[in-house]
């Protein structure tokens, strides 16, 4: 039988196991950023004892990126150039800055924060202007299926971690 916090700790290795992963699908990578952010919810909704300072900031953080996972599946369904999409995603998480959590909040929190980081970090990396014309991004009707969905997900995360 599994704890919560076991569960919650296969969840996250999952997750980091995802992040990890060499894939050079911007989907898959936008989709890791969505499951990133949708442990990390649970985790820091369950966190004991956790400053309200603080979780205010994870929670302003969270919505920044499912904000900008929205925008950047938009974009990447669009019909528009490979450079225009690069230029609009860095523009859409150029304010997500993940927080810089203060001594004593629980190892879990800070791991599925730094797990988000490392989920968007990936995600916009191929899209830097010096890699940018490299990248083609003339996405099926399956991955603009994918693409709603992952707008969807990331919409609810966005509304779940108002709550926080």
């Amino acid at each position: 039988m599994y704890t919560r916090r076991g569960l919650l700790s296969l969840a996250l290795a999952g997750v980091l196991l995802c992040v990890s992963c060499n894939g050079s699908s911007a989907i898959t990578n936008l989709d890791n950023v969505v499951k990133a952010a949708e442990v990390a919810l649970p985790v820091v909704s369950a966190a004991v004892h956790l400053d309200p300072a603080v979780t205010k900031q994870i929670s302003t953080y969270l919505q920044a990126v499912d904000t900008a996972s929205v925008q950047a599946a938009t974009i990447l369904a669009s019909t528009a150039s490979a450079e225009i999409k690069a230029a609009e995603i860095v523009q859409a998480f150029a304010a997500v800055i993940a927080p810089t959590l203060p001594a004593g909040v629980p190892q879990q929190v800070v791991a599925v924060v730094q797990a988000v980081a490392a989920a968007v970090l990936q995600f916009i990396t191929p899209f830097q202007p010096a890699m940018a014309s490299k990248f083609k991004m003339v996405p099926s009707e399956l991955q603009k299926r994918t693409l709603q969905s992952i707008s969807v997900r990331a919409s609810a995360n966005r509304a779940e971690a108002k709550k926080l």
